[in-house]
């Protein structure tokens, strides 16, 4: 019996068992265990689960109306679009005439703040104070 495959035993043992020694955790590395850490952490990840529940039902929702409302829209007659663009020229039309209806009463208020000034300059005389201009 040849010893040399019992001494290649024996050392690869002692090496096993010195690794087995060098990679325990030391007495500062422990693991610690919070557990009102751990709590925060689940509360926390609970609540992120239920923003992306959330999130996911919000995009759902918002899926549905505009699958409804397509099938909305292609159910409109052809004479309803011709009807929608004549309120919508309608209303265009109204705008504009309003622009002008405020450009006209900045013109009154200026004429008539020219007309009737808050205070007069010393040179003015009471002929011009008491009669407007034209």
């Amino acid at each position: 019996m040849t010893w040399r495959p019992i001494r290649r035993a024996a050392l690869i043992g002692v090496v096993g068992i010195a690794f087995a020694l060098m990679s325990a955790p030391a007495r500062g590395q422990m693991v610690v265990y919070d557990p009102s850490n751990y709590t925060q952490n689940v509360l926390q990840a609970a609540r992120a689960l239920q923003q992306v529940n959330n999130q996911i039902t919000s995009l759902q929702n918002q899926t549905q109306m505009l699958l409804n409302q397509a099938r909305n829209l292609t159910s409109l007659p052809v004479s309803s679009l011709q009807a929608i663009e004549q309120s919508i020229t309608r209303t265009q039309q109204l705008l504009n005439q309003a622009q002008r209806i405020a450009y006209d009463i900045n013109q009154i208020d200026q004429a008539f703040g020219r007309s009737y000034p808050q205070t007069y300059s010393g040179s003015t005389s009471p002929a011009k104070r008491s009669s407007p201009k034209r």
